[in-house]
């Protein structure tokens, strides 16, 4: 039988934590990642990579350990334009994300909270610099201490984003470094529980302004 997956838009996140896990564990895992990614983007950065230098700090901090990390460079096999969309089913296709994650990320374009928080935070501008850094997380959790994470990074030139952003096409001219594919096995340790009271109490109301469940097919 298929393993069955909760799903969330969380922060820059798409989280898939199976519906095994106790409630406090998804908590765990959506509350700690989601601290992390609030406290890189407070932190001073002029690339993806020194976003993700702070990210992963952070992550550390609260208890992730990394056991592997593997970082490539993306080539598209798509031809001269490529969207958001093609990307993240690609470089997540073998991990078999839920049907209903595509599903929902695919409905058609309208003012909608989890797209709106998914761009928001996934779109991190560079004061007084003519160009863009997207970053999008793919997690899926099969417990505390199986978790895999893929993340897609690049840096384009600006553009006119409209709530069909995930499937804006980018010319090769348009992508300004090569596109960064970074794979990870990691685990939260059980010390976490120790923090999880503070985390709550630092996220306070973003846990509700930023972490969405998708719909159940």
């Amino acid at each position: 039988m298929p393993n069955a997956f909760e799903n969330y838009i969380n922060a820059a996140q798409i989280a898939c934590l199976s519906t095994h896990l106790p409630v406090s564990t998804k908590e765990d895992i959506l509350r700690s990642s989601l601290l992390a990614q609030m406290s890189a983007d407070k932190q001073p950065y002029h690339s993806i990579q020194a976003w993700h230098s702070h990210y992963s700090k952070a992550l550390g901090k609260l208890g992730w350990v990394f056991t592997t990390e593997q970082l490539t460079e993306y080539t598209s096999s798509l031809g001269s334009t490529i969207t958001l969309m093609e990307l993240l089913q690609q470089v997540a296709n073998p991990y078999a994300i839920p049907a209903q994650v595509w599903t929902a990320l695919n409905e058609p374009g309208q003012p909608d909270p989890k797209n709106t928080v998914l761009r928001q935070s996934a779109f991190k501008t560079l004061a007084g610099q003519d160009r863009l850094l997207i970053t999008i997380e793919v997690l899926i959790a099969h417990s505390s201490t199986a978790i895999k994470k893929i993340s897609l990074a690049l840096e384009s030139k600006p553009f006119n984003v409209t709530d069909d952003w995930l499937k804006h096409s980018f010319a090769c001219q348009d992508i300004l470094c090569p596109i960064q594919i970074r794979h990870s096995d990691a685990s939260l340790k059980a010390s976490y529980s120790s923090l999880r009271s503070t985390v709550t109490t630092k996220l306070g109301s973003h846990i509700q302004q930023l972490t969405f469940e998708l719909p159940h097919p």
